[in-house]
Parts: C-alpha cells; sequence; structure tokens
C-alpha cells in the first residue's frame, strides 16, 4: 500500500521520488471519475491506496457510497472515519459530500509532498497536530 511505499527506504528504490510525482495527477483523475460516476470513496488514505510498480490503485470501496436515482450524495451523522484524513465535517458528524473526499485526498497530498521534499513522517503528524484539528478554527474551516 502507499503507505508502506512512503516508509520504503530510497537508496533501495532509487526512483521512488519520480514515481511519487506522478501519483497526484493519477489519484486525482481517479477520483474524479468516481465522483463523475456518483460515487463517494469515504475512506481515502494512504492504506487504501496500493502501488503496483509505477501504478497506483484506489481500493478498499467498502464504506463507498453511491447517489441513488435522485443523484444526491449527502449524508450526515455518526460514522466510521480515519481522523488523519477525515474532513472537518465528518469529524463533527454535519452534512457531508463528495468533496470530503478531496478533503481526504489533500491530505494524502500533503503526505506525498512530505516524501518529496524530505519531511519525516513525525514532522507531518506534528505539522498537523500545531495546525489544527477537529477542535480549532483551522480544521473547521
Amino acid at each position: 500500500d502507499l503507505a508502506a511505499y512512503m516508509e520504503m527506504d530510497d537508496t533501495k528504490l532509487p526512483t521512488k521520488k519520480a514515481t511519487i510525482r506522478t501519483f497526484f495527477g493519477c489519484l486525482a483523475k481517479g477520483l474524479e471519475y468516481l465522483h463523475m460516476c456518483g460515487v463517494r470513496h469515504k475512506d481515502i488514505k494512504p492504506r487504501n491506496i496500493l502501488v503496483h510498480e509505477s501504478r497506483i490503485l484506489l481500493t478498499d470501496f467498502g464504506l463507498s457510497r453511491v447517489a441513488g436515482e435522485t443523484g444526491n450524495n449527502t449524508t450526515s451523522g455518526p460514522t466510521i472515519m480515519t481522523r488523519r484524513y477525515c474532513a472537518p465535517e465528518v469529524g463533527q458528524y454535519t452534512s457531508r459530500n463528495l468533496s470530503s473526499d478531496i478533503w481526504s485526498l489533500g491530505c494524502v497530498y500533503l503526505e506525498l509532498l512530505g516524501q518529496l521534499v524530505g519531511w519525516e513522517s513525525k514532522f507531518i503528524e506534528s505539522f498537523l497536530q500545531s495546525n489544527g484539528n477537529h477542535e480549532t478554527a483551522f480544521w473547521a474551516n
């Protein structure tokens, strides 16, 4: 999965950074396609993204939701979530829709960017903790 891939030693995988650069567009296009088909993934995180050589695959649709006949894809209330990747509205149990997936993808992008600039995963965790959580104004925006 992408989480394990990001933890791999760069010296053992010399093309790792070049490969990661291709992931941004692939993930965005994949999510765009899902949303065009009326599917909200609801659990985008590195553990649900597989890496095979230079290909990347968005997986685990166990929590996903398909828009009904009305085209409505908005939900609210308690749900299963991974806090590190969930949008503010998900953490606050308020109405959420396709934009929640985009927030989650942005969180994954932050971790990918960290790989490209050499941030350690501890730094990203510290950054997220010091720049907002579900109780701060930053996270709620």
